[in-house]
């Protein structure tokens, strides 16, 4: 593993220093005319068979985000992340610098890369919840949770090395990161990833493999997975499936997922059915679930969805409703 590091880090250095230039000395605006503010925030109800009723507000972004000069992007995201944490606090502080035409690179507390449902903005996703292979189920009164690959948020830190698609190849990122999400490393090794992207004219499709380990030493677990994936946006039908395969906290883990969305105006309805297998060596802890629900445009910055789980948890079967509105800005 230290040898992948060791390699991505002197290539990063290399391109890096081969598109160094001069910048030109130049009137330049005020600080304040680089930064955009944008986010999203999400209240939502939900009603579960067993365990209480709720409401809450499921996430709250805010992005600032500095174009400082040609090549240069600094990239700042407060958050409150669920409902168990009523802090708002850093989620993502990075920098992108443009090396050339072809290459990038993102450094400092980013966002992840990995397989669709795990990268993919919550502002976008049609069900509420990313894919439980993903992310897991967190701990609520009266009910266990599953964790998933990135239980503890879709973040790590650490460099990221992009090259972007050109012409018909697809977008390759090379990562190498703590593996310990927004917590400083209690270990030797440095989790590292390759995410290969293709965007064609019917959608995307794309694979992420990821390898490393969590847990303080002397003898931290593995985590590590590989993922596919395909993606299209409903106009007027939209589908999308992922499977996962791998190792979290000394246990093979596997799952999948088929989703299918129709757009109609403002209304898009869905389907989704997953299953996830939080340790395969075990019997009677798969989970399934059925999501069914519709997300309605009310205009550009309001949306509300309603969603119906029929879920099947460690061998306990309930129905889960939820609705959900969100404001981006």
């Amino acid at each position: 593993m230290r040898a992948w590091m060791l390699v991505l880090a002197a290539g990063i250095l290399l391109i890096a220093v081969s598109g160094i230039q001069a910048t030109a000395a130049g009137d330049r605006p005020a600080w304040y005319d680089q930064i955009s503010i944008s986010g999203y925030f999400q209240n939502r109800y939900e009603a579960r068979q067993d365990t209480v009723d709720d409401f809450f507000m499921r996430r709250l972004y805010v992005n600032l985000v500095g174009r400082l000069n040609d090549r240069t992007t600094a990239v700042v995201v407060f958050g409150r992340v669920g409902p168990e944490d009523p802090n708002i606090d850093l989620s993502c502080a990075f920098v992108d610098y443009q090396v050339n035409d072809e290459w990038m690179v993102r450094v400092g507390q980013v966002p992840t890369n990995f397989g669709w449902d795990t990268a993919e903005s919550s502002s976008k996703r049609l069900p509420l919840e990313r894919f439980v292979g993903a992310e897991g189920i967190p701990t609520r009164p009266g009910r266990p949770g599953i964790r998933g690959m990135y239980f503890a948020g879709p973040w790590d830190r650490g460099i990221y090395l992009i090259r972007k698609p050109v012409n018909n190849a697809p977008k390759i990122i090379f990562g190498v990161v703590n593996g310990n999400f927004r917590n400083t490393d209690d270990n030797n090794n440095k989790t590292v990833s390759i995410d290969i992207k293709w965007s064609q004219p019917w959608g995307q499709c794309g694979i992420s493999w990821m390898d490393g380990k969590f847990g303080p030493s002397p003898n931290p677990a593995d985590r590590d997975a590989i993922d596919i994936y395909f993606h299209t946006d409903p106009g007027s039908w939209g589908f999308q499936g992922e499977y996962l395969d791998g190792s979290l906290m000394g246990h093979d883990i596997d799952g999948w997922y088929l989703q299918a969305a129709y757009q109609k105006d403002a209304a898009t309805p869905f389907v989704r059915y997953e299953v996830f297998d939080p340790n395969k060596s075990a019997s009677g802890d798969t989970y399934t679930g059925l999501h069914i629900g519709c997300a309605y445009q009310l205009d550009k910055h309001n949306e509300i969805t309603v969603e119906w789980v029929d879920a099947d948890q460690c061998c306990t079967d309930y129905g889960q409703f939820g609705l959900q509105w969100q404001l981006a800005y």
